[in-house]
């Protein structure tokens, strides 16, 4: 009964036609049920009907339904004719269609589906419930909100060319042609108008593309880019015909060629959109013959033929094409390729497109039984493959099929249901009038009824259920695909889910996948995950629409209840995010990974998916095709193989490097290299110079830049080449031609990229090449009509001299133009981190040939490896350079297991290099002997390795070294030739000879055909050095004479005197790498030290042994040897390197020292009488007396000297005289300035107010400019010379003419003083800054102001100075900075700061590239302008420096100072701030205290650095600290456990484990004012400090040295205290301050228990006599006073110091009971006091003085564990300078006279003469002379 009231429901609702008959509704129902059961029965006559269609059969027999209208086909008639036919649409009535089916698949995905409950579920497989997938996720069904919004149609990333530029590649030539085709539509849709179609306004724009439309935009709006347009009004008919042309010649030779590889059908596919019909049908008719003819299968060609049939437009194919490739495809898999899986997947993908093709083209003729029923069957078959893969494309396949007779596709279907003519149940839906619970009742009937409909009926009432579930209208669902027969709803969805994509409507396809009916369906599911798949691995989408796919997903498959049901589903999701995740697309694959790290997989269970995930071609890469047809030889070609070539090479270990701006930046202020290099290709700069150490990683860098430069190589773009510098022949002319020349380019090919392409040249070992040429200027870079490139350079930096920068910097075309962008870069290598060396380990040790280091042993892990680094000592210091780490990590094996006890084992440089060439030879000696090998090279090799392999394989190996040194100077590219080179010294090294070939071949080489070199540059020096030293083996061998006359002895140690030897006839002066290795060898092998020493001595009686002398000493002096007391005495060492060199009281008498280079070397008491010292250099200049300002003349020989005592007096720069006086300046002279036009004319202010100017050759005055009513501070020339700026205390500035001396205007503005100016390079402006903080600029030509740039009134300007390049602007300021800035914008670039006091003196130099400046505190530094940092520091003068100038080749600099002396510093000589840093501190050192077992020193400085020294040597100890604030003072616990420091700012005491340098976590804090002294008790329990904050405290200290409470304060004065000592019996401590008092304390009642009073307004120092008996105290004035503690008054009072005196110090008791006393004063000396127990109580004798010209001495301390005897005594001085100095006392002549020596110097920052004697020398000029008596020297005439 309900059902027959559900049936007449439906009845009811039937739209009955006037002549339809009305009918009983359980006859309906019944005859419904029949017609189903006829339609399902074999012998009905309804045969070949489906279920559907059985079932509508009844309505339309009933005449209750019109019968559906015949379908609608493309036309296939030509596109630009008209067609009126009947099957063929009007164009209005095709877009109305595709407008249509738009809108059924909108209404698909309008609302959310939800599953009913109870409904019957269908399980294809087990579903294995994955821990990553949610256990709670219950019905949830994914989001569809993550693509987010739709998007234009993904297109290729090609943009046209230039306007008048050439075509370069396919793509391009295909979007030039489809632009100029397409222009007029392309302004139809750049300004949408409102088109009519069937009667519904809607905007044409919005109508979903064809499959061949490609989009001419790249914005999101769909207009053409400015690039577009501008292309576009370039072109012109012959431009339109050339194109056509290039199109139809590369057609036609594609069919031509014979061969048609992968890279030529991508190619010329490509070009199938923009095709005319007639090459369209030449082209496709070509690939079906190829592929008919082809006996194997080519993928390629199958997926390009695929691709051109998607791409047809209407009416190019027909249908005897698409039928015969489906009967070529059909036949292969039947037969040829039955039994290949993968063959058979790309068949029937193919299958499935050319389907999709057929059905869209209305291809209706298929032979039912030739073609459809064979080709079913084979995919029927194929659909229960075991490979998911295969079935999922041969069910996609089937699927297709079902549509071709048809003649209907899916989206067809889709348009037809749209306009309500579906058949089946849709028609049933559509009659009932939407009342779906009776036609769910009624399906529920057939379920039951109808056992042979289950499928049918099963799918049909989960689409009804789905329906009442959320209210979706039947004709939406089915929509969607629901058909008739075998066709299924899923295949629709998947098709419609691709248009979406291809359309770019990715939200649309979002909603889709989470809407649609049959996404329960494993097949859809299967579909919709390969289509997200293809998203993501297609780089034609955005990263983020990419990551999106991977996202949704992620979202699928964790959050998706109905997702994944059928377990092979999930694998393959698996299996295409691990493909992802191979992506060279680092945001691809990192989300990719990420997703699989967090779905935590079982990997045995996933899938690997064995086919790529693509959808056609991928974009061809290269352009062969289209490079012939322009008649360019294979251009492109050739360099898709050299970029091939280039990506195929092993990539080693790598770690991207740090860098920093330059040699001179802090090393602190870092950045990754690679980034600033990209950031310097996409610059305007064109030279980047990188520098480094040798082994930093330049060359391992430059190749991972090369192979990151040809992976991102586009076709046209700039070319990437990697230039081995040494290997080309003259480099400095045509480097890129030869190159390319090297590389088989033609000359055509050559010159056309001369003339058309642009290059990134990649230039490796300049310093290896041996240049000195600038390899941008000479090869003419960027110049009109020459090549066009970026040049990124890399040299070695101990290669370079300070003024490298002209070796590389490009010039400007107009120096004088401000606007000049800076062209050049520069950047230095810095050393491994921490981090990197763990990342480097971390690589290395899971590299395959790893494992050859370790044969059959278990590889070690990164943790091992890295304990084994940290358990040698040292060696984690070493290995920072990456050349030595990697060498290290190979030799580890070998040590550990000769070393049982790796904490004892010394590793240096050299012995690095000894294990790592013993281990190469090993391992090639190994691949030798596994080697296939003929019966002669077997037999010869295995008598080599019988009579010692590596032995002989070593001796060849410096025998090569040896002569690329002799023969090539050290080029270390060998070219060898068998006919050219025979009889020559290469054939012994190269020939085929089967010894030297073994040799060779196991050697550390590389070859590159007929080019053979070491593997690194530090390898053939090595080896080199062995050749000088080698160290001696044990049991070496000899071959026997069987191995002929090629035999290459065993190493042995060189004879000592070899005169044939390299010592002897070449300077190492140029190989710092070599000299180092010898430098390890020195200090490893004492016998090596002793022959160097021998050489010296040598050379005094053999003339012959001069050369090998002076590469020892050299050598000597590099490693550490001090000849402080050396016996020198007629040596012969021309031209040697003694710089920095140790000469302390040294004896060089007749010794030949022609040219040799003195440079900061320490000659104090040095003798060198009669001694040759023709062309000394002594790296200083000396002073000129009496002087206040100075500045140079143009040309460089002259300077004007601004004396003190009102004159000025000009100076011949070579000769050092004085040529002329110019009298009549009244008073102090401040201001000097050359004219640039006239070498005799010198302007002057001064003191008076008056601008004078004077010609200096006829000394006359020639006009005296009166009118500013102030001092003049500054004067400077236009750069013309016409006229003259001068600045003055007035707060003007004015401008004279200087050719009639009349002023021309006064500028006004500044209110205060105005301290600097200067003009611009072109004259054009005037900038002048005050004392305010002010910078101003004028017009120069009119006096007008201009901008005005303020900086801190708190800081004023004291000097200002322009660069001559016109783009920057310097100004000194008070507070010591230099502010740079931008001369154009008034932007600050650079703070330079490490002045100490006010800058009173700033100076560019000619070449823009340095800043010197003058400081208040005593120095002149150099500064790098573009680093920004410090180059060096000249110290020399004792008082303000105040001014200064650079000579104009910018080789020198002239400062003047306030101690009346201008002195000359030469630029070349200074040294970087790191080599200062390697020698010690670069700031006062404030304290130095000796450990108590008299080993160890630590000294620290204001330059924040804490460290310790050997007291024997002078190394520098382990122990070593750089804090946040200057250190004011450092010592030793009495213990020697801990190290104590307090600092300036942070107002703290804190402890520090003197073995690891770690802080004990302890801070003592309570001062509130900076530390000034602190001292330990004698028993280590107590620490007294004193504090500027006027207070003295108490601090408790553990058993384990930590401190306790804080400390008490003991005193609280009115004033600061500065001094604090304890006796040495513990008992008392002494305190002193500034207001002359000095408290005694004892130190258990902690109350005062004497005070004295008159030793000065302050103390410095204060000292306790070794038995506790007697107080030193230092102070404000000359006198050194001895006081008992007990008196109020002082004991002694010791006379001899000239100013107040800084430090003081008692010796320990010596052993004959002498006592001595120590004291530094801030006259520069250090004078010893000595009382001899025989003296009376009070008695002390000065016996000696340390004299220093230029430095003061700031602390004293003795050993207190000095040698047992009388002497030596030994002390330690810390000095203004940053040097450390330990000094012996010497006793001669009975104990009468005493002799200080200096046992070394930590540093040497200036020439030490003091006491030097020249007596007799022969050939010293009279500069040097001079220079030597301005140091102290005596005797020197």
């Amino acid at each position: 009964m309900v059902i027959q009231q559900q049936t007449s429901l439906i009845v009811d609702s039937l739209p009955f036609t006037e002549d339809s008959y009305s009918t009983e509704p359980a006859s309906v129902f019944t005859t419904i049920e029949l017609s189903a059961k006829e339609a399902l029965d074999p012998s009905s006559t309804t045969h070949g009907r489906s279920i559907s269609n059985g079932i509508a059969a009844v309505f339309i027999e009933h005449g209750r339904l019109t019968p559906p209208p015949p379908p609608l086909r493309h036309c296939r008639c030509d596109s630009n004719s008209s067609c009126d036919s009947d099957h063929n649409p009007a164009p209005s009535l095709r877009i109305r269609k595709r407008d249509k089916v738009l809108k059924a698949i909108r209404y698909i995905t309008r609302t959310h589906p939800k599953a009913p409950s109870g409904e019957p579920k269908k399980e294809r497989r087990h579903f294995s419930d994955k821990s990553s997938r949610s256990s709670s996720r219950g019905l949830a069904v994914a989001r569809q909100d993550i693509f987010p919004q739709n998007l234009s149609a993904p297109v290729a990333d090609t943009a046209v060319p230039k306007p008048d530029g050439r075509i370069e590649t396919t793509p391009q030539l295909a979007l030039c042609s489809m632009l100029l085709a397409e222009h007029t539509a392309l302004v139809s849709v750049c300004e949408p108008s409102e088109k009519v179609v069937d009667g519904a306004e809607e905007p044409l724009q919005e109508l979903p593309t064809d499959n061949n439309e490609v989009s001419l935009t790249n914005s999101d709006e769909g207009l053409p880019t400015n690039s577009t347009e501008e292309w576009l009004k370039a072109q012109d008919h012959v431009e339109q015909d050339r194109i056509n042309w290039l199109i139809s010649k590369m057609v036609e030779g594609f069919v031509e060629d014979a061969v048609k590889d992968s890279t030529a059908v991508a190619e010329v596919v490509h070009l199938g959109p923009v095709l005319d019909r007639e090459l369209y049908r030449k082209l496709i008719s070509c690939l079906i013959s190829e592929f008919d003819q082809s006996l194997i299968l080519d993928v390629e060609l199958l997926q390009g033929l695929v691709q051109l049939l998607q791409c047809a437009s209407p009416g190019y194919l027909v249908s005897d094409d698409l039928i015969k490739i489906l009967s070529m495809l059909r036949n292969r898999l039947e037969k040829t390729h039955k039994r290949t899986t993968e063959h058979q997947y790309h068949l029937v993908s193919a299958v499935a497109h050319v389907l999709d093709v057929m059905a869209e083209h209305g291809v209706e003729d298929l032979s039912r039984v030739l073609e459809h029923e064979p080709l079913s069957k084979v995919l029927a078959s194929l659909k229960g493959s075991s490979d998911p893969y295969l079935m999922y494309q041969a069910s996609h396949a089937f699927q297709a099929l079902q549509y071709v007779p048809n003649d209907e596709s899916p989206l067809d279907a889709l348009y037809r249901y749209s306009l309500e003519v579906a058949d089946g149940i849709v028609k049933l839906s559509a009659i009932t009038q939407f009342r779906l619970p009776e036609v769910m009742k009624g399906l529920g009937i057939l379920l039951k009824t109808t056992k042979e409909s289950y499928d049918f009926a099963s799918s049909m009432y989960e689409t009804a259920s789905a329906v009442l579930t959320n209210g979706q209208s039947v004709l939406e669902i089915l929509g969607g695909g629901t058909g008739y027969g075998h066709q299924k709803l899923w295949y629709s969805a998947v098709c419609a889910a691709r248009m979406f994509a291809r359309q770019g409507q990715l939200a649309e396809l979002n909603q889709l996948i989470c809407q649609a009916p049959c996404r329960r369906d494993p097949l859809f599911q299967w579909g919709i995950c390969q289509l997200l798949g293809e998203i993501a691995a297609d780089s034609i989408w955005t990263t983020t629409t990419r990551q999106q796919s991977i996202d949704l997903l992620e979202e699928l498959y964790k959050n998706d209840a109905d997702w994944g049901r059928d377990e092979c589903v999930q694998d393959w999701m698996v299996a295409i995010v691990r493909q992802l995740s191979d992506s060279p697309d680092d945001a691809v694959k990192s989300r990719a990974l990420a997703l699989l790290q967090d779905l935590n997989l079982d990997q045995s269970s996933v899938i690997q998916h064995p086919y790529p995930l693509r959808n056609g071609l991928a974009m061809p890469t290269s352009s062969p095709i289209l490079t012939k047809v322009q008649d360019i030889p294979y251009l492109e070609y050739h360099l898709r193989q050299i970029q091939k070539k280039r990506l195929e090479d092993t990539q080693t270990v790598y770690i991207p490097p740090q860098a920093k701006a330059s040699l001179r930046a802090r090393d602190d202020d870092l950045f990754p290299l690679m980034e600033k290099v990209q950031e310097f290709l996409a610059s305007e700069r064109q030279v980047m110079l990188i520098l480094g150490d040798s082994g930093s990683g330049k060359s391992t860098f430059n190749r991972h830049l090369e192979f990151n430069l040809w992976t991102d190589y586009k076709i046209g773009g700039p070319i990437p080449l990697l230039i081995n510098l040494p290997a080309i022949d003259r480099p400095d002319q045509d480097m890129i031609g030869k190159h390319l020349d090297m590389n088989n380019f033609s000359k055509v090919q050559i010159q056309e990229m001369k003339q058309h392409r642009e290059f990134i040249l990649i230039c490796d070992g300049y310093d290896e090449s041996l240049q000195t040429a600038n390899l941008h200027k000479t090869n003419l870079l960027n110049q009109p009509g020459q090549w066009s490139a970026k040049m990124v350079i890399c040299c070695r930096s101990q290669y370079l001299s300070l003024s490298y920068h002209s070796r590389f910097k490009p010039l400007p075309v107009d120096r004088y133009n401000s606007n000049n962008v800076e062209l050049f870069q520069e950047a230095a290598i810095v050393p491994f981190s921490k981090d990197q060396v763990k990342c480097y380990i971390e690589q290395f040790s899971q590299h395959p040939r790893t494992k050859l280091l370790f044969g059959d042993r278990p590889v070690w892990s990164a943790e091992e490896y890295l304990e084994k680094l940290i358990e040698i000592p040292n060696l984690m210091d070493l290995v920072k350079n990456p050349f030595l780490l990697a060498l290290s990590l190979k030799a580890l094996p070998g040590l550990a297991d000769s070393n049982n006890d790796l904490s004892v084992v010394k590793v240096t440089r050299v012995g690095l290099y000894d294990k790592f060439a013993e281990q190469w030879l090993e391992i090639n000696v190994q691949r030798l002997q596994d080697s296939k090998l003929s019966s002669e090279e077997r037999a010869t090799l295995d008598l080599l390795v019988d009579d010692g392999f590596i032995p002989r394989a070593i001796s060849y190996l410096e025998r090569l070294a040896a002569s690329i040194f002799k023969e090539q100077d050290g080029n270390p590219v060998v070219q060898y030739s068998q006919l050219s080179d025979a009889g020559t010294w290469k054939e012994e090294l190269f020939s085929q000879d089967p010894i030297v070939k073994h040799l060779r071949e196991a050697g550390p080489l590389n070859r590159t055909g007929n080019q053979y070199r070491f593997i690194h540059r530090t390898v053939l020096e090595y080896f080199y050095s062995r050749v000088i030293y080698s160290p001696p083996k044990k049991n070496a061998e000899t071959l026997s004479q069987d191995l002929g006359n090629n035999t290459f002895d065993a190493p042995q140690t060189p004879p000592l005197f070899d005169v044939n030897g390299p010592l002897f006839h070449k300077s190492l002066r140029k190989e710092p790498s070599v000299v180092q290795f010898l430098c390890d060898r020195t200090q490893q092998n004492p016998d090596f030290k002793q022959q160097l020493l021998d050489f010296l001595e040598l050379s005094k009686t053999d003339p012959t042994a001069s050369q090998a002398a002076a590469n020892a000493i050299m050598i000597l002096i590099k490693s550490g040897v001090l000849f402080n007391s050396a016996d020198l005495r007629g040596i012969r060492v021309p031209d040697a390197d003694l710089s920095d060199g140790q000469f302390d009281y040294a004896e060089f008498h007749g010794a030949d020292l022609r040219d040799a280079n003195f440079t900061r070397s320490w000659l104090r008491c040095a003798d060198f009488s009669k001694a040759q010292m023709d062309g000394v250099r002594f790296g200083e200049l000396p002073y000129l007396s009496h002087a206040y300002s100075c500045a140079f003349s143009f040309n460089g020989s002259l300077l004007a000297v601004g004396l003190s005592n009102d004159g000025i007096a000009i100076y011949d720069v070579k000769t050092w005289t004085k040529l002329h006086s110019l009298e009549g300046q009244e008073q102090c002279v401040l201001g000097l300035a050359y004219s640039p036009n006239n070498s005799h004319q010198v302007v002057s202010g001064g003191s008076d107010g008056i601008v004078r100017l004077w010609d200096s050759v006829k000394n006359e005055l020639l006009f005296a400019m009166d009118g500013h009513t102030g001092y003049v501070t500054a004067v400077a020339f236009s750069s013309n010379g016409e006229n003259i700026a001068s600045a003055s205390s007035d707060q003007t500035v004015r401008i004279w003419s200087s050719l009639t001396g009349q002023l021309l205007f006064t500028l006004e503005g500044h209110t205060a003083k105005v301290t600097g100016l200067a003009y611009s390079p072109t004259g054009q402006y005037i900038a002048s800054g005050c004392s305010e903080g002010t910078i101003r600029l004028w017009n120069a030509n009119t006096g007008a102001p201009g901008p005005v740039w303020p900086s801190d009134p708190a800081s004023p300007i004291l000097c200002l100075a322009q660069s001559s390049d016109g783009q920057w602007i310097a100004s000194g300021h008070k507070n010591g900075e230099i502010l740079l800035r931008n001369a154009r914008t008034g932007v600050i670039g650079a703070t330079l700061v490490g002045h100490t006091y006010r800058v009173r003196g700033i100076a560019f130099s000619p070449n823009s590239q340095w800043i010197a400046s003058a400081s208040r505190d005593h120095t002149v530094r150099l500064w790098d302008v573009l680093a920004g940092t410090l180059v060096s520091v000249f110290s020399g003068h004792t008082a303000d420096v105040t001014a200064l100038t650079f000579s104009p080749d910018g080789f020198q600099v002239a400062s003047a100072s306030e101690d009346h002396t201008v002195r000359l510093w030469e630029v070349s000589s200074s040294g970087n701030s790191s080599d200062i840093q390697k020698r010690g501190h670069t700031g006062f050192v404030f304290g130095v205290a000796y450990s108590p077992d008299g080993t160890s020193i630590v000294s620290c400085s204001n330059d924040r650095t804490v460290r310790t020294w050997d007291v024997s040597t002078g190394a520098a100890g382990s122990f070593s600290l750089r804090l946040a604030s200057p250190i004011q003072v450092a010592a030793y616990s009495p213990s020697g456990q801990h190290i104590v420091t307090a600092g300036t700012d942070d107002n703290n005491i804190t402890l520090w484990s003197s073995q690891t340098g770690a802080a004990t976590g302890d801070v003592f804090s309570g001062h509130t004012e900076p530390v000034k002294n602190l001292v330990y008790s004698p028993c280590g329990d107590w620490i007294v400090s004193v504090s500027s904050d006027r207070t003295a405290r108490l601090w408790g200290i553990t058993l384990n040295g930590t401190g306790t409470e804080p400390g008490c304060i003991l005193a609280s004065n009115q004033t600061e205290l500065t001094a604090v000592a304890f006796s040495p019996s513990g008992t008392h401590f002494v305190i002193a301050g500034t207001d002359d008092f000095v408290e005694l304390w004892d130190a258990q009642t902690r109350q005062i228990v004497a005070t004295l009073q008159g030793c000065g307004a302050l103390t410095y120092d204060v000292a306790f006599s070794p038995r506790g008996e007697q107080i030193a105290i230092g102070g404000s004035t000359e006198t050194l006073v001895l006081w008992d503690g007990k008196s109020s008054t002082p004991d002694v009072e010791l006379h001899g110091h000239t100013d107040r005196i800084l430090c003081i110090a008692y010796s320990p008791v010596s052993a004959n009971g002498d006592q001595w006393i120590a004291s530094g004063s801030l006259d520069r000396t250090v004078r010893l006091w000595r009382h001899k127990p025989s003296d009376e109580p009070n008695y002390w004798t000065c016996v000696s003085v340390v004299k220093d010209l230029a430095v003061s001495c700031r602390r004293i301390a003795w050993n207190p564990n000095p040698t047992p005897g009388a002497a030596p005594l030994e002390f330690v001085t810390g000095y203004q300078d940053g040097s450390v100095r330990v000094w012996r006392v010497v006793e001669e002549k009975d104990g009468k006279i005493f002799r200080v020596c200096l046992v070394w110097n930590s540093s040497v920052v200036q020439l030490v003469a003091v006491d030097l004697t020249t007596k007799g020398a022969i050939g010293l000029s009279n500069m040097n002379r001079h220079l030597l008596v301005q140091r102290g020297a005596v005797d020197c005439h």
